[in-house]
């Protein structure tokens, strides 16, 4: 039970008759200083505890008001939903497709143009592509899993999309006497919108925090 002190009404045991603690039973000695407190005793071992623990009691309720504050400030967008539902979407279809274009691609290779096998080129372009089809895989899983390492590998993603795009238009071009930088500017604007979305959202710092 928590006391409230009034120091008009503290007084000597001097002044009065010794008596039994209110708290603890303990009958006080008359040399003993004690505390009244609305017409009670309280030995002096009483009061100390009483302090202590009020002590004790309000650093408890700054450390509630403290975590309060902290969950507080995450209260905003969280899941995926809202605008991270296009990137989800994103991760879900891209490996299907990008596995389905590189079998079509080697498939078409065989069958119309089969010197192209011996290609370095070829051969590079395949390696880089089936790399991006894991790396996306991999990145998708921790994505759906909401981890907080999700956000970095998106961005890194994203950025090696680019690069990618930027080496195999040339090979391409080599090999096929073509040039085409349609992918490169999609992989720009994708990466222009989606980076800074990763960095700077509300809803991704709420939602990637395992």
């Amino acid at each position: 039970m928590r006391f409230k002190r009034e120091e008009s009404k503290m007084t000597d045991v001097k002044e009065i008759k010794p008596d039994i603690c209110k708290i603890c039973g303990k009958i006080i000695p008359s040399n003993e200083r004690a505390t009244v407190y609305d017409g009670y005793f309280i030995c002096f071992d009483c009061e100390e505890h009483r302090s202590i623990s009020s002590n004790a009691l309000d650093e408890e309720f700054v450390s509630k008001q403290t975590e309060s504050v902290d969950s507080n400030q995450n209260i905003g967008p969280k899941g995926i939903s809202g605008w991270l539902i296009i990137p989800a979407i994103n991760f879900l279809c891209a490996p299907i497709y990008a596995i389905l274009g590189l079998l079509l691609s080697i498939g078409m290779i065989q069958d119309f143009a089969p010197q192209l096998t011996n290609s370095p080129q070829m051969w590079l372009i395949s390696i880089i592509d089936a790399a991006m089809i894991i790396a996306t895989i991999v990145v998708a899983f921790f994505f759906f899993k909401k981890k907080k390492i999700a956000v970095r590998l998106i961005i890194c993603l994203f950025s090696a999309s680019i690069f990618v795009n930027l080496i195999e238009v040339p090979l391409i071009s080599s090999i096929f006497n073509e040039t085409s930088i349609s992918s490169v500017a999609r992989s720009c604007v994708f990466g222009a919108v989606w980076i800074p979305y990763f960095l700077k959202s509300k809803r991704v710092k709420n939602t990637f925090i395992e």
